[in-house]
């Protein structure tokens, strides 16, 4: 569980960065993969190919939709397989799919955006991983 912790609070200051900047810092994501490839319990790496696969998915989505989803967007799907089960990772991309969805649609809702208004993507994965997080802290399982 602490391992989950750690990949949180890079994903947080990166949310923060990408909130003030519109861009991540893939620098700042390298010392939380090397992190999690340092700790790596029995078994896990094996457990954790269809994570990485996901994420080879999602720079490839990244690519292939001129950086809609950005890379550093991708860096931080990576991160994140580093750290959790595929399941748990795809619940959590998911979910801040569907928040970004409806962060957009409400700024558009109150006329302070269309179609075209880039949102950034990694403050809604930071968002949907805290959840994942608290609700594992109190027992509940998804």
């Amino acid at each position: 569980m602490r391992r989950e912790w750690i990949c949180f609070l890079f994903l947080l200051l990166l949310s923060v960065r990408d909130i003030r900047e519109k861009k991540i810092n893939i620098v700042l994501l390298l010392p939380g993969v090397v992190l999690a490839l340092y700790q790596i319990p029995d078994g896990f790496l094996r457990a954790a190919v269809p994570g990485f696969l996901f994420s080879i998915f999602v720079f490839v989505l990244s690519f292939l939709t001129k950086e809609a989803i950005g890379m550093g967007d991708a860096f931080a799907v990576l991160l994140c397989a580093c750290y959790l089960p595929f399941y748990s990772l795809f619940l959590i991309f998911a979910a801040g799919l569907f928040m970004a969805g409806i962060a957009g649609v409400f700024l558009i809702l109150i006329h302070r955006g269309n179609r075209k208004t880039e949102i950034p993507y990694l403050p809604f994965l930071t968002l949907s991983y805290m959840i994942y997080l608290v609700s594992n802290f109190l027992g509940i399982k998804g």
